[in-house]
């Protein structure tokens, strides 16, 4: 159950924020010294281009045939634990960076803050530092397939989990396997409407334009003519959407070239994608050397969290849900990886989670035999399972997982949730909108005047104009009257997802 007593991270920064009698000039990237720019822009030059996600994720096309291996096995109930190569890693001169970073961290070290202020930046910039450093270790395990070494440097730039997101975790799993009544209010849409949004597919070059359509919204469309902010390219190697202010092509927002995704799903995806990510991270990017872009830390927790809240937000609001966590199940398959369980049975616990939820069956009830499933829960049920048991087991060169480490960075979602709802319900939300900070940095700046009208990019509800103007004039010319046979707007209802 979702403790109603604050997380620690927003008692500690209530407490400084409120004991301040004379807050802090904010820490402008735009005031910084020459020597701090400098450093900030070295930094940059060495690690901007680095994103875990990247360097974690296995080569596409070992990932493709390793995942049909495995299905085939499974299918077959016999167990196989797939070999990934991580082509990306080995790519990356690591060494060399190490050493580049070391004399860089030199400088920073003998510089000597003038005020307030920049020592929130230097202090800010260090921690940064600590996690690029932890990041060549990463790289190093993996090029020289040490485990211990991945592990120790995954331990240090991820939290672990703690019994608050446990206990929150497996109250959630319960709630979901239970058949409830319906108490839901009434949302914005209607029941035709909902109809229709559910009975447009859309595919990734239709997912695509509406997030260059809601980019432009807020003008951070990168073009030749614009040199702010991301582009959207349709990706073999992603196995999720992904926005990454930190990767080989700069700020991007990546899809998987076999990504589907009905309307309602693309209206909520553009909520958490666009609304949440990009906008945080620009808002970061412009105020604080130590925001969103080159110079983010990969703790991604209060990033995931303010886009749980856009979720949150959307559901309430065009469906009337009541009820909102982020999904229980990272947090179990996270567990597993640390206890030195294998990639096979990681799966198999994370598909009999998925089939109790999807059936309605509670946990100490048993699912009907898998030949006996719907074969499009089944399979669905597999590939949401096979997705969540990489991403924990990312890094690994051994999935057999004799040294017990994992990715915990998917904790994220859940742990930012609940403190991005703490500073929320202290009215003090904008704080979240205005950069990716790690918990750590946020008790940074506690003492700082930020206020929210300093957000160069305020909300400004692109999800609803997306419906507004460019979903719902469409719908009178779109047949969504069969549910069991949803339109593609590909092939079929070539709705235009871009038009003003």
């Amino acid at each position: 159950m979702v403790d109603a007593q604050k997380t620690n991270e927003v008692k500690n920064f209530l407490f400084k924020r409120q004991n301040t009698t004379e807050k802090i000039k904010l820490p402008l990237k735009k005031h910084l010294p020459l020597e701090l720019k400098k450093i900030s822009i070295e930094i940059g030059k060495v690690t901007g281009k680095w994103n875990p996600v990247e360097i974690l994720t296995p080569d596409a096309g070992n990932c493709k045939a390793e995942k049909a291996k495995f299905f085939d096995s499974f299918t077959r109930q016999k167990e196989y634990n797939p070999q990934f190569e991580y082509l990306y890693a080995q790519s990356i001169d690591a060494m060399t960076a190490k050493r580049q970073l070391i004399n860089i961290f030199d400088r920073l070290c003998l510089y000597i803050a003038k005020n307030s202020a920049e020592h929130i930046t230097v202090k800010a910039l260090r921690k940064k530092m600590r996690d690029d450093f932890a990041t060549c270790e990463m790289l190093l395990g993996i090029q020289t397939r040490d485990q211990n070494r991945i592990a120790r440097a995954i331990d240090f730039k991820y939290e672990d989990i703690s019994p608050e997101l446990y206990y929150t975790s497996l109250y959630d799993y319960h709630y979901k396997t239970k058949k409830h009544i319906n108490n839901d209010e009434k949302g914005l849409l209607t029941e035709s409407e909902k109809k229709f949004l559910k009975n447009i597919l859309c595919g990734p070059e239709e997912i695509k334009k509406a997030f260059e359509w809601a980019l432009l919204q807020y003008g951070l469309l990168r073009t030749d003519e614009n040199k702010i902010g991301y582009k959207v390219i349709i990706d073999d190697k992603a196995t999720s959407i992904d926005v990454r202010d930190k990767s080989v092509n700069g700020p991007t927002i990546f899809i998987p070239r076999t990504r589907k995704a009905k309307a309602d799903k693309l209206l909520e995806l553009i909520t958490h994608e666009i609304e949440g990510h990009v906008r945080q991270s620009m808002n970061g990017q412009e105020l604080f050397t130590f925001g969103g872009g080159i110079l983010k830390i990969d703790d991604e927790m209060l990033y995931e969290g303010l886009a749980k809240r856009y979720d949150e937000r959307f559901r309430r609001k065009f469906f009337g849900y009541k009820k909102f966590t982020p999904h229980p199940y990272f947090t179990f398959a996270i567990q597993k990886v640390q206890r030195g369980v294998s990639f096979y049975n990681i799966f198999e616990e994370q598909l009999d989670m998925r089939l109790h939820v999807k059936l309605k069956e509670e946990p100490d009830h048993a699912v009907p035999d898998l030949k006996e499933i719907d074969p499009k829960i089944l399979t669905r049920s597999m590939e949401n399972s096979w997705n969540t048991t990489l991403r924990v087991i990312r890094g690994h060169t051994n999935t057999r997982n004799p040294k017990g480490f994992t990715m915990t960075k998917d904790i994220s979602y859940l742990k930012g949730w609940l403190v991005d709802r703490d500073l929320c319900a202290a009215d003090l939300g904008f704080i979240n909108e205005s950069a990716v900070m790690d918990t750590t940095t946020l008790q940074l700046i506690a003492e700082c005047d930020l206020e929210k009208h300093m957000l160069p990019y305020p909300f400004k509800d692109i999800t609803l104009k997306y419906w507004e103007k460019i979903l719902k004039p469409q719908m009178k010319n779109t047949n969504y009257n069969n549910t069991d046979n949803p339109t593609s707007t590909s092939h079929q209802v070539h709705l235009d997802l871009t038009r003003n």
